[in-house]
């Protein structure tokens, strides 16, 4: 019982290391495999090894906490792009366009800003820059009372997988909201992972 299971996790591509840990979960006092507890670990819902993949405030470059107090006054939207620049081998001159779709639904769908978020964002600031005034609080709690925690922003894209030449725009994204201007770019380092597999 025990190792033809633990047989048939490694033939399926779980490390043995790993297949071992799952016998030791599942195994009761006797030795035998307890179902149940299988069929429990079996349909365990993935969960992220790194907690803040799922603070979207804190998936941003360093630098971009202070760019909130870079823009001129009086800015109120700001209309940003991304595309593929092309590369050294004049043969690689078109890209197929596609992954976007994940980022939005991971990242960018509902309710993404909450309370403990920009609380935790504040903590983890306020030790990282050693003080305060770099992280806009402000905003996000701007854009939780107001926008009950959805981003108000607006992206536009070519349809994913389509084979469009370099140097194209793939997509364009801006702000909805005059006040959430810095939202724009301060989302770059979020979505610039795009072009990873492309």
């Amino acid at each position: 019982g025990v190792e033809r299971l633990k047989h048939v996790l490694v033939k399926i591509g779980m490390q043995d290391a790993d297949a071992m840990s799952v016998m030791n979960v599942v195994q009761n006092s006797e030795g035998r495999v307890n179902l149940n507890d299988f069929a429990a670990w079996v349909s365990l819902k993935p969960q992220m090894s790194v907690a803040w993949n799922d603070n979207i405030i804190l998936a941003t470059d360093s630098y971009k906490f202070s760019h909130w107090k870079q823009y001129p006054p009086g800015t109120e939207y700001v209309y940003s792009y991304f595309e593929s620049r092309g590369c050294e081998r004049k043969e690689w001159n078109e890209v197929a366009f596609f992954g976007l779709q994940y980022f939005l639904k991971r990242y960018l769908l509902g309710q993404v800003i909450t309370q403990a978020k920009i609380d935790e964002a504040v903590t983890m600031c306020s030790e990282h820059f050693i003080g305060d005034g770099l992280f806009y609080k402000e905003g996000f709690q701007y854009i939780l009372d107001k926008h009950g925690g959805k981003l108000p922003i607006s992206i536009k894209a070519i349809p994913e997988g389509m084979v469009v030449p370099t140097k194209t725009a793939l997509f364009t994204m801006v702000n909805t909201d005059p006040k959430c201007y810095w939202l724009t770019n301060f989302l770059e380092t979020l979505l610039v992972q795009v072009w990873y597999p492309m």
